[in-house]
């Protein structure tokens, strides 16, 4: 009686499940470090373009798909995680509506808004386009498990929509009859929209503001939202700022994660007025209502910017007295909060005309008491000040167990005073860690695409000798672009190998650096998967001989 084979087949399916998530993991660490390397690292001038060699072999050699690609049970297994995003400019495709939805409708989650399907737009979370939002419409009845939502507001968008086909109508003179079928589109979509809003119950886009939330909700409940993104604007944007966020704490009882983003500052320097009204509610409550009972994360970002305050930095005291007004519940504390070298609106009235800027001296501490906060998070440089650092203890933070603290590029780890206030931290405050905005992981992984991104750079440099002369040189064997036979195609594979070597020999024994540079170049997209490969393994490179060396 023969033993069965054993193979990755044969492992408990707990085991593989485990699997797909590492290669998941893994595909997602490989294209951090590639959006840190050309977002932070390379001068703009020398990031690669979207057909470069290394973004290619980044896109082509993710190991979910391989894995997914080896058997029908590995290909279902990965499914769950493979098609988790549906990105809305793949929704109108011929190829996602007839072979992706019927199958893998169920396994989508997550609704995102893609920069590409606007022509000319930078917005990664741009809307969807007229010919995308029809075919999201008719897809949702296929998608059941959609609950989470990273993309503007639908129904705005919807209701932009219908008044500009109502100014076309005007425009064109139509009847009636032509306004009311307008009408009817509009209501069949709301109706639609309504729907997957009703069972969301995941909002994060960091431009949405209070009052587009309310009037996305006015006619459904919001009982089944449990995370949400919002963005409070300074008062000559949104005069009615506080109101409509009281109104959205009241709209959505069972939040669980709030990240809120708060312009600090308005036009002419007045003090965001929810910021006025949370220091108002230390004193009366009714300032602003009583946070969600189930309100465990809070993440908070604010700032100032230099630009606009060109001869000081003003206290950022007022969002630590906004974030108290939910440490009642809270779990887990999360706070960005600095002064930006940059102003992101451009050059606004608000950058010197400070008429109704009110001094505030007080420091950037925490006065009041988180209870039961177990992590806290302190981003960029304001926060890790040293009153703040000093203001983290036993009476402020009984429960806390982990503290994050995260320096920012821009950090000086030279100066002797900012390092012994973060030894004197480390010290004394449970489970204090320093670290870097970019993971170790990711910044190692980014360090060798780099290290090849560097010498292909210096290799494809602009005064290189550029080859006119007809080649004298074997060219290489030409595929054609249909499917062929496997045992056909490892034939001619071998062959242009062999060719391949032949040709290396005769131009290394001739020190031919013209064909050598030639053939380097013919050869870039194998040498930038050579590339991604190391950058997984963490391998040093392979500097092989040519077969037969």
């Amino acid at each position: 009686m023969t033993t069965a084979r054993v193979g990755l087949h044969s492992l408990p399916t707990e085991l593989k499940q485990q699997i797909v998530q590492c290669c998941a993991d893994q595909d997602s660490l490989l294209a951090s470090a590639f959006g840190t390397l050309f977002g932070e690292a390379v001068p703009t001038h020398m990031q690669p373009p979207r057909h470069d060699p290394l973004h290619r072999s980044i896109n082509k050699n993710q190991s979910l798909v391989a894995l997914a690609a080896v058997s029908h049970e590995w290909n279902e297994l990965a499914a769950p995680v493979l098609f988790q995003v549906l990105p809305v400019n793949k929704i109108s495709s011929s190829h996602f509506t007839t072979r992706v939805l019927p199958r893998r409708g169920h396994h989508f989650v997550r609704l995102w808004g893609d920069p590409s399907i606007h022509n000319g737009t930078t917005d990664v979370f741009a809307g969807p386009s007229s010919a995308h939002f029809d075919s999201l419409i008719r897809t949702l009845p296929h998608l059941p498990n959609l609950t989470e939502l990273h993309t503007p507001d639908l129904i705005g968008d919807l209701r932009i929509r219908l008044r500009r086909s109502l100014d076309e109508a005007e425009q064109l003179q139509l009847g009636p009859d032509a306004v009311e079928v307008y009408n009817c589109m509009y209501r069949e979509r709301e109706k639609a929209i309504l729907g997957l809003l009703e069972r969301v119950e995941s909002i994060a886009y960091p431009m949405a503001v209070p009052r587009d939330l309310l009037s996305s909700f006015e006619h459904i409940g919001g009982a089944n939202l449990k995370t949400l993104e919002v963005h409070i604007m300074a008062a000559d944007d949104d005069p009615e700022s506080t109101v409509n966020f009281a109104a959205v704490l009241h709209k959505f009882p069972n939040l669980e994660s709030l990240t809120v983003h708060i312009e600090t500052f308005g036009d002419h320097g007045a003090l965001n007025p929810i910021l006025v009204a949370a220091a108002a509610a230390a004193e009366d409550p009714t300032t602003l209502p009583r946070p969600p009972p189930k309100l465990r994360n809070l993440v908070l970002t604010g700032d100032s910017h230099r630009a606009q305050f060109p001869d000081f930095d003003p206290s950022s005291a007022p969002l630590l007295r906004f974030a108290h007004h939910f440490s009642e519940t809270l779990r887990t504390l999360d706070l960005d909060i600095g002064c930006a070298d940059y102003d992101p609106d451009g050059d606004r009235s608000r950058n010197t005309d400070l008429a109704d800027y009110v001094h505030d001296s007080t420091p950037l501490a925490f006065t009041e008491q988180f209870p039961h906060v177990r992590q806290l998070v302190l981003r960029d440089l304001a926060s890790l000040s040293a009153t703040l650092l000093t203001s983290i203890a036993s009476t402020t933070f009984p429960s806390l167990k982990s503290c994050l603290c995260y320096l920012p590029p821009s950090y000086d780890s030279q100066d002797i005073s900012s390092r012994l206030h973060l030894a004197e931290a480390a010290s004394r405050i449970p489970g204090f860690e320093i670290l870097t905005k970019v993971s170790p992981a990711v910044d190692s992984m980014s360090s060798r695409l780099f290290k090849w991104h560097h010498r292909h750079q210096v290799d494809h440099l602009p005064d290189r000798h550029h080859f006119s002369a007809e080649s004298t040189y074997p060219e290489p064997v030409r595929y054609p672009s249909a499917k062929e036979d496997p045992v056909d195609l490892s034939e001619r594979v071998q062959l242009t190998l062999e060719h391949l070597n032949e040709w290396f020999r005769s131009a290394r024994d001739a020190q031919d650096a013209d064909t050598l540079a030639q053939m380097r170049d013919l050869l870039e997209g194998i040498d930038a998967r050579r590339a991604v490969i190391d950058a997984w393994t963490g391998g040093a490179g392979s500097e092989s001989k040519p077969e037969g060396e």
